[in-house]
């Protein structure tokens, strides 16, 4: 089963119910890809991970508007750092489009990350890691950018 395909259910309920109807649609459109994947049962993706995903794809598309700007850099980094295949890329596109309009914070995103890596610090430096090289990605990070990265930090702990 590809993660890919759950995160269609959950922007579908980003869309309509913001983080927390993210998480339900990220269950029901896992559930649709498994059952469509014909795995007898088994899959490769938790729905931790699958959470994790998508919360990573909206914060970074929250930093990449912090500083009013979405670089083609910045979106070029997302893709590298992210591992998008590349049958995936517009579905992606189109939660991280959605993400970055949303006027949402982006804290519970990064409260759902830091709950389930809560015990791997290891995963959450990743996190910050990752942050900032889509941050520095266009050669200039602002002081909105860093900002974000600051409070993420102090969220996970």
């Amino acid at each position: 089963m590809s993660i890919w395909g759950s995160l269609v259910g959950g922007m579908v309920g980003f869309s309509l119910g913001g983080p927390f109807g993210m998480l339900l649609g990220s269950l029901i459109g896992g559930k649709i890809s498994r059952a469509r994947s014909n795995t007898s049962g088994f899959t490769s993706f938790a729905q931790p991970q699958q959470i994790f995903a998508l919360s990573l794809i909206v914060l970074s598309a929250k930093l990449s508007k912090a500083d009013g700007h979405v670089s083609k850099e910045e979106l070029i980094a997302v893709k590298d750092k992210l591992k998008i295949p590349e049958n995936e890329i517009e579905q992606v596109g189109k939660i991280f489009n959605k993400a970055k309009e949303e006027s949402a914070g982006y804290e519970p995103y990064a409260q759902q990350i830091s709950q389930i890596y809560k015990n791997n610090p290891n995963v959450l430096e990743e996190v910050i890691n990752i942050l900032f090289y889509i941050a520095e990605s266009d050669g200039n990070v602002s002081q909105a950018e860093i900002d974000m990265i600051q409070d993420i930090s102090k969220i996970f702990g």
